[in-house]
């Protein structure tokens, strides 16, 4: 690609080449796709406002509206799932880039992940409110949610355990019961734990989750009490 100021008769030019391989531009000093040259040039005098040139058949995708349909899935699904910009950006060179030539302004792909953010979760990301809701309706329905927070009300832990959870660890939890507490799966560095069992047909079943700062003797026996 070639990179120019739109300032006329500004001799700034930068040329560059994308390396798939390398997933990044190489800068191009005299040398360009097929016969063409290329060279960089610089210029002191001003800031460049610029523009850019297609040349070897890789396109930057800078603005939301050149996105395809199976692009837009891709940010969609990194929004609900809270996934970091260089997930997001091989997922994309995977899925649609590589193949179409296409690589992603990573800008223009944070507002689109910040605006589809807002159109699932609404304003406020963190959803507390309707976190306590969902835990009072499993308690009307027959199962446990317990929250723990700390000395300036943050929440440093939860218990979660559906009706039918309940009904399983009743049954089957006496026999075996197996837990194994994650780590980095969250933003708010929360350890969940899922705690899993065997039923009478062979298939795991889930007993409850419980998150905490850390997996403790005192946080795991707590939930362990609970289910």
């Amino acid at each position: 690609g070639k990179w120019t100021c739109i300032h006329p008769g500004c001799p700034w030019n930068l040329a560059a080449s994308y390396m798939s391989s390398k997933n990044a531009f190489e800068i191009l000093d005299g040398k360009g796709p097929g016969e063409a040259k290329y060279n960089t040039n610089l210029c002191l005098e001003h800031n460049h406002e610029i523009q850019y040139e297609i040349v070897d058949g890789v396109e930057e995708i800078t603005s939301p509206k050149d996105l395809t349909g199976d692009e837009m899935e891709i940010l969609r699904n990194a929004a609900l799932t809270n996934s970091s910009m260089p997930s997001v950006k091989h997922g994309l060179a995977v899925k649609c880039g590589n193949e179409r030539g296409r690589i992603y302004n990573a800008d223009m792909l944070h507002r689109v992940i910040a605006r589809e953010k807002i159109l699932i979760y609404g304003t406020d990301h963190h959803r507390i409110p309707q976190l306590m809701e969902r835990g009072r309706q499993t308690r009307r329905n027959g199962g446990e949610f317990d929250v723990d927070v700390d000395d300036v009300y943050r929440v440093v832990g939860t218990r979660f355990q559906s009706n039918r959870m309940k009904q399983y660890s009743k049954q089957y939890g006496s026999y075996f019961a197996i837990v194994d507490g994650t780590y980095g799966t969250n933003k708010y560095n929360l350890t969940a734990a899922p705690w899993v069992g065997v039923d009478c047909l062979g298939t795991t079943i889930l007993f409850g989750i419980s998150t905490s700062l850390s997996e403790n003797t005192i946080d795991m026996t707590a939930a362990g009490r609970t289910f």
